[in-house]
């Protein structure tokens, strides 16, 4: 399977729903059908802010919307990274 690629992630400029909504939601997607594998580092903010059409700020708030739903963690030093979700099965067992 493809692995999700945000550089080349584009928003929907017609839709209503907000540009951080969109992005979660693909994020999102991708992560459910396995196109990250666990524990990767998402791409970093400031670099998004640079290399992309949209700014980091809509990246940020969608990154932060997938840590409250326990796709994502924040690692410091590392950044945004996938849930490993085994290492939570296994913890709460």
């Amino acid at each position: 399977m493809m692995q999700f690629d945000i550089y080349r992630w584009s928003p929907n400029f017609l839709s209503t729903l907000p540009y951080h909504l969109q992005l979660k939601d693909v994020i999102s997607k991708a992560i459910e059908e396995g196109r990250f594998p666990c524990d990767t580092s998402l791409a970093k903010l400031r670099r998004l802010g640079i290399g992309s059409l949209f700014q980091k700020e809509y990246v940020k708030k969608a990154y932060e919307l997938l840590v409250t739903e326990g796709k994502l963690t924040y690692i410091s030093g590392r950044g945004y990274c996938i849930v490993n979700r085994t290492d939570e099965i296994k913890k709460s067992n």
